[in-house]
This record gives structure tokens, C-alpha cells and sequence, in this order.
């Protein structure tokens, strides 16, 4: 095998293991090699692409098709690169183009209907996926898409099929037992709904980070008796306050309980006497025996409808705040408050508005 040859299978190995960058760097050097080869050229334009280089990917695959106008993955790398750069137009005339040129090809499809969930064409987005999965129907991303769309049409049991069905082809598929997960618990599931709940760590762009803490998560079943425990928040700040009623549970399997919050919420808990012990995040804590993220205190109580703890009001507000703002609100009027924007990477589009709307 000559060097082009071997420079090339390492290259492509890298970019499969995600090392974008050092796959880059020997793409470049092929090109020197070789200028004008298509493959190389479409292959760097996929790698910058994961980099986030929309522009330079875009201009890679260009040159691509230049020289093969008749290779049907370029054109929907480039699909891809037009959904990024807002050119929904261009990107729905590359994918056809992919998928005229060869209609074997599944990942046009797969584009397609990935771009018209995007816009909330729901429909759309569940025929391509179907088009895409007549092709191959064991691709765990085309199954787990299509039920993720399911769900969003409220087709529930369709969506956790699909979802099993990804589970099936990739055992350890994170992003399928977490969106699972959230329908179970939706649907009174929670048994199962809090255990896959636990997966959120492993999904991509997760919104709070895995801890790294030298002491053990704790799995409920161990005595805090006699011992310290430190629960972390996570998530938004309306997670921590929905969430926040299960230190009433933990209060009661020991005294020394430390709790980490966003520093926005320390004031308001402490007003609200959760606890003596609050840090605000990033804040040094003290040593303790035990950890456990706050979200996943529901699966270590075995949390259901029937158990669900401090039914009754729990947060309470300043007082002084609290003569303020009735100072200020004119109780003769209707007062609107509009919670407008969220900041959770789940389906952002559902759970914030314009504020001209």
C-alpha cells in the first residue's frame, strides 16, 4: 500500500473515533499529494463541518462536486452545511439531489427528514424517516429520530417501539433510553422512567456536567446514618426548585446534609429554610461521604404518584421582597408573568416565545 493510500485509511480512522482536528491535519496533507481528488475534498468537508467550520466545509465540498458532480454523499454532506447556515431552500435541493443520484442512500432521507423536524413539519419529517429506514432499518439514529418525532405527535407507544428498536441495534444508545425515559414519566411510568432518567449523563450536550467527585454517588440503599452527604444541583433553576422538596426525604436519613444550588437560588432557599448547610456552585464545599445529584433523588426513593414528597407549598419568598413587590402590583388589575425563555437544550423551540408574540 503506497503512502496516499495509508495516510488516507488513518485519516478516516481518526475521523471516525472523532479526533476531527487530527484528521484534518492529514486530509490537508493528502491534498498536497493530490489537489484535486473529490473524495479527499468531501472528507475534509465533513471534518470541518464537526468542527463547526460551516463556511470552510462548505467551500471544500463545492470544489468536490466541481471535479465529481455525480457523488451522491457529497451533495448531502452539503445539505447539512446549508441547514447550519440557515439556507433551508439549498439544503432540501442537495438532499434530493443526493437521493436522485443514488435512491440506495440512505442519509439524504435521514437529512431530510431531520430538517423537517427542525421546522415542525412533523409529517414530512415521518416520511423521510420511513424512506430512509426502507433502506436500512437498523439504523439506531433514523429510529430513535423518527421517535422522537412520534412522541412530539403524541403517539406514544409507536415512539417507545422506535426507541427500543434503537436500543436493539446499539445497547448502550444514551440519547434512546434518556428520550424514552422522559415519555415514561410523562405517561405515570416512573419505575422505569426515573431508572432510564439516569442516562441523561451519557447524552450529547447534556446541560450540567458528569461530577468527578472522589467519594461515592449514592445508590439509596446505603446507611447515611452517622453520615454526610452533599446533593448537587443541576440543570435549570426550575429543575432545582421543582426538585429541591427531596431534601425533605434525605433530611430524614441523617442531619449532615450539604447542598449545592446555582448561586441564584442559595437566597431563596436559605429564605425558605431547605437547609442550614447551601453553597452556591463552585463554591468550596465541605468534606462529606456521600454525593447524589439532585434530579436523581426520585429513582433512589423509588418516587411514584403515591409518594411524591411536600405536596403542600415549600418555597417561600422574602418577606421583605414580599411587601415590595404587594406595594407595587396594583391588586385591582390582572398581573400576567410570562416565564419566555429556557435555556434547556431539549426542545427549546416548545418551551420559549417571542416576547412580540
Amino acid at each position: 500500500m503506497d503512502k496516499f493510500n495509508k495516510l488516507a485509511l488513518a485519516a478516516v480512522d481518526l475521523q471516525r473515533n472523532g479526533k476531527f482536528k487530527e484528521a484534518k491535519k492529514i486530509y490537508i496533507e493528502l491534498l498536497t499529494i493530490q489537489g484535486k481528488n473529490p473524495q479527499i475534498l468531501r472528507l475534509l468537508g465533513a471534518v470541518e463541518y464537526e468542527l463547526k467550520n460551516y463556511l470552510k466545509s462548505f467551500e471544500y465540498l463545492n470544489k468536490s462536486i466541481e471535479i465529481n458532480p455525480n457523488e451522491s454523499e457529497t451533495y448531502s454532506n452539503r445539505g447539512m452545511v446549508n441547514a447550519k447556515l440557515n439556507n433551508t431552500e439549498q439544503a432540501i435541493e442537495d438532499y434530493e439531489k443526493a437521493a436522485k443520484l443514488d435512491g440506495k442512500n440512505p442519509n439524504p432521507f435521514f437529512n431530510l427528514g431531520h430538517l423537517f423536524k427542525e421546522q415542525g413539519n412533523l409529517d414530512k419529517s415521518i416520511d423521510y424517516f420511513n424512506k430512509s429506514l426502507l433502506i436500512d432499518n437498523k439504523n439506531h439514529k433514523t429510529l430513535h429520530n423518527r421517535a422522537v418525532v412520534k412522541s412530539l405527535q403524541n403517539k406514544y407507544h409507536e415512539a417507545i417501539n422506535d426507541f427500543d428498536e434503537a436500543i436493539k441495534v446499539k445497547s448502550d444508545y444514551a440519547d434512546a433510553y434518556f428520550y424514552k425515559s422522559i415519555i415514561q414519566l410523562q405517561n405515570g411510568d416512573y419505575i422505569n422512567g426515573w431508572r432510564n432518567y439516569e442516562w441523561r449523563w451519557n447524552i450529547k450536550n447534556f446541560s450540567s456536567p458528569i461530577r468527578d467527585f472522589k467519594k461515592p454517588c449514592w445508590d439509596g440503599k446505603q446507611s447515611l446514618n452517622n453520615r454526610s452527604i452533599l446533593i448537587h444541583g443541576e440543570q435549570g433553576l426550575g429543575d432545582q426548585i421543582q426538585f429541591i422538596r427531596f431534601i425533605t426525604l434525605v433530611k430524614k436519613l441523617t442531619s449532615k446534609v450539604y447542598l449545592e444550588v446555582d448561586k441564584r437560588l442559595v437566597k431563596l432557599f436559605k429564605d425558605s429554610n431547605i437547609l442550614d448547610n447551601i453553597f452556591a456552585a463552585g463554591e468550596q464545599l465541605p468534606e462529606f461521604d456521600y454525593h447524589c445529584p439532585l434530579l436523581s433523588l426520585p429513582l433512589k426513593f423509588s418516587t411514584t404518584l403515591e409518594n411524591i414528597p411536600s405536596t403542600k407549598q415549600y418555597i417561600f419568598p422574602n418577606s421583605q421582597k414580599d411587601k415590595k413587590w404587594k406595594d407595587i402590583i396594583d391588586r385591582s388589575k390582572i398581573n400576567i408573568g410570562i416565564a419566555w425563555k429556557t435555556k434547556t437544550n431539549v426542545q427549546v423551540q416548545d418551551r420559549s416565545i417571542q416576547l412580540d408574540n
